[in-house]
C-alpha cells in the first residue's frame, strides 16, 4: 500500500522511552503525544493467538492503540482497498484518523 494512503487511515506515533537498569518506563500523555482529550482507556488481555477483535466502527472519534505486552497486527478497512499494520507493540502507537470506520484483528482501542 503507497505510504499516503496508509497514512490517510492511520498514523504511527513513537512513543518515548526511558529505559533504566529497573526496567522500562513510557508514558503517554493527552496533548502532547496524544493530540486529543484521553476520556476512557480499554485493555486486552489473554487474548489466545490467532484470535481476532473488533471489526465495527464508530463515527466520530479519534483512537490509538498501544500493546502493553508482545505485538499483534492490526487490518485497517475503510471500504477502499486494506491496509495491514504489522507489529504493533511497546513502542509504536496507531493513531487512528477519525475518517476510517473500523478496526479489524484488534481490540476497540478507544483512548
Amino acid at each position: 500500500m503507497e505510504r499516503s494512503r496508509m497514512e490517510s487511515k492511520a498514523r504511527k506515533i513513537d512513543i518515548p522511552i526511558i529505559k533504566e537498569p529497573r526496567g522500562n518506563l513510557s508514558v503517554v500523555e493527552a496533548g502532547s503525544t496524544v493530540p486529543f482529550e484521553i476520556k476512557r482507556v480499554y485493555y486486552l488481555y489473554d487474548v489466545p493467538g490467532g484470535a481476532a477483535r473488533g471489526g465495527h466502527a464508530h463515527r466520530k472519534l479519534q483512537q490509538l492503540i498501544i500493546a502493553a505486552s508482545g505485538s499483534f497486527d492490526v487490518v485497517l478497512d475503510d471500504g477502499q482497498p486494506v491496509a495491514e499494520v504489522t507489529g504493533v507493540n511497546q513502542r509504536a502507537a496507531y493513531l487512528r484518523s477519525s475518517r476510517l470506520p473500523r478496526w479489524q484483528g484488534t481490540s476497540c482501542g478507544v483512548l
